[in-house]
């Protein structure tokens, strides 16, 4: 989840002040960032099951597995607070800034097997990659961390290709548009906004390794984006055509712009089976199926693992 600093609640720009005058409970050098991590009084202490060691080594190991998929953290500093207040599973929101900031939410009842399941801090992680755009255009960044949450930690041996894909397939069709629909720009509904963006991602990836034959993937237009200034560590929107052309050039294709132009506007009912069929993965009786004879099965494997 992901939001801007424009709206935030009186109570949370408090917050922000007041994490900026803290001192860090921990600071951590990855990928070229600061990140600063403040953890709020009896977090992953007194009753948690958690204890603090454990909260740091899932920071660690997620900002690693973002860093190797980007090349370099995102952003150059973070403040990373880590509250109480969680409901049956791990909340986070990003927040983009001079000085971004992360909001983790835990609960006393988690466990070291909650954080190493847990897909939120990556997803949050990922948010940062790409710069602030006008709220209009949120499905393009909850679409993208939706999309390369699960990649990410496939690459970083977090998570399982196959636990990705059954993500993807199961979860892919709450994207597709309803009666209505007007494009992505304009139907601001949950489904929209995760997995309608996810297919868009989906989409491009596909079409930057088919026309690059195979050399590029979504992941080099998004480190282009952020070598060319495009990060939340911004405090005014970028356009959205200006991110997504820097990242057409560094792949050599027009598939970014094309695609948003196709979908920000009017319904687009992408064929998911087909997309499914041609990759050569299917979920069936609970598990996933691969079929290395399908057409594009090289390509299946090089968007998980390239």
């Amino acid at each position: 989840m992901r939001l801007n600093t424009v709206v935030l609640p009186l109570i949370l720009i408090f917050s922000f002040q007041t994490i900026s005058a803290l001192e860090a409970d921990k600071t951590l050098n990855i990928g070229g960032a600061k990140i600063d991590i403040f953890f709020s009084p009896g977090v992953a202490e007194k009753d948690y099951k958690l204890d603090r060691e454990q909260v740091l080594a899932w920071v660690k190991r997620s900002a690693i597995g973002v860093t190797k998929y980007f090349k370099r953290f995102p952003v150059k500093s973070l403040k990373l607070s880590i509250t109480d207040g969680a409901n049956n599973r791990v909340n986070g929101t990003a927040y983009h800034g001079l000085e971004p900031l992360i909001t983790i939410n835990l609960r006393p009842s988690f466990t070291e097997a909650t954080l190493v399941k847990d897909w939120v801090m990556v997803h949050e992680m990922v948010h940062l990659s790409f710069p602030p755009v006008h709220r209009r255009h949120t499905w393009l960044l909850e679409g993208l961390a939706t999309y390369v949450e699960p990649i990410v930690r496939v690459r970083s041996g977090l998570l399982s290709e196959d636990k990705a894909w059954e993500w993807l397939i199961k979860g892919a069709p709450q994207g597709l548009p309803e009666s209505g629909n007007q494009g992505l720009d304009n139907t601001p509904t949950w489904g929209q906004r995760y997995w309608g963006g996810a297919i868009f991602f989906l989409v491009a990836d596909i079409r930057i390794h088919q026309q690059s034959n195979n050399k590029f993937g979504i992941e080099h237009a998004l480190r282009a984006i952020q070598r060319n200034g495009g990060s939340m560590q911004l405090e005014k929107n970028w356009e959205v055509v200006k991110a997504l052309s820097i990242g057409d050039k560094a792949t050599g294709t027009k598939v970014l712009v094309t695609l948003y132009n196709e979908m920000k506007d009017k319904a687009v009912m992408t064929d998911l089976n087909a997309i499914w069929k041609d990759l050569g993965v299917s979920y069936r009786k609970k598990q996933i199926n691969y079929n290395d004879s399908a057409k594009s099965a090289d390509l299946r494997h090089s968007l998980m693992n390239q």
